[in-house]
């Protein structure tokens, strides 16, 4: 009921914010975009107030824009969200908020959810950077930066994509866009394959019941 709340809340107030879609050469440069990316052009629209850019919805997406992003950075802004969308983190985030509906009480749950929503952020600045010269990553670390310094980030509870992170998160993100820092894969696979054994060993044994003797009195 609290998850519910929360995004309706949200959604009643970006519907309620929204000025205009994009328009002239900012449009233009997103079709581009969309066309180099391959994929579908989703609705833009100006929002205020919004603290960083996001997306929001699942069955029909859209990208909100605060007006306070600048021209030269919206094409940065623009190319994170569609990243987001090719991810398809906000089908991720259904999954985040049922698991955590689930195990309300389980701490190691929430942290699990609260790890895969910065996972998909790192994802997304490496799918963004990866192609860019060292000054392009840093003109997109500043927007990162600029993003952080409203100190107002999308809680886990609600179903939206937003850019901005704060501490040890941002400096993570920043870690990983200028040094090209990437995870392990091995690792990764390796920890997978422990947490399926102990899947398995903890809940695929049975009990065996124990059957008295007769002994002589």
């Amino acid at each position: 009921a609290l998850f519910a709340f929360t995004n309706l809340r949200g959604r009643q107030e970006t519907t309620v914010g929204r000025i205009e879609p994009i328009s002239g050469v900012l449009l233009e440069d997103y079709n581009s975009l969309c066309a180099q990316m391959k994929v579908r052009q989703l609705p833009v629209c100006f929002t205020d107030p919004l603290p960083s850019a996001c997306l929001v919805g699942v069955l029909k997406p859209c990208i909100a824009l605060p007006l306070t992003v600048s021209p030269n950075n919206a094409i940065h802004v623009l190319r994170h969200e569609l990243c987001h969308y090719q991810n398809r983190d906000h089908y991720w985030g259904i999954l985040r908020l049922v698991c955590c509906a689930l195990h309300w009480f389980n701490p190691l749950v929430w942290m699990a959810a609260f790890m895969s929503q910065t996972d998909g952020e790192l994802r997304c600045d490496a799918r963004v950077t990866a192609s860019m010269n060292p000054k392009e990553k840093e003109a997109y670390a500043s927007v990162l930066v600029l993003s952080a310094a409203r100190r107002n980030a999308p809680g886990l509870a609600v179903l939206a994509t937003g850019m901005t992170h704060t501490h040890r998160k941002l400096k993570t993100r920043m870690k990983t866009v200028l040094n090209g820092h990437k995870p392990l894969r091995w690792l990764s696979i390796t920890f997978a394959l422990l947490a399926a054994m102990s899947l398995v060993g903890a809940f695929a044994t049975t009990e065996t019941p124990d059957k008295p003797r007769l002994t002589r009195l």
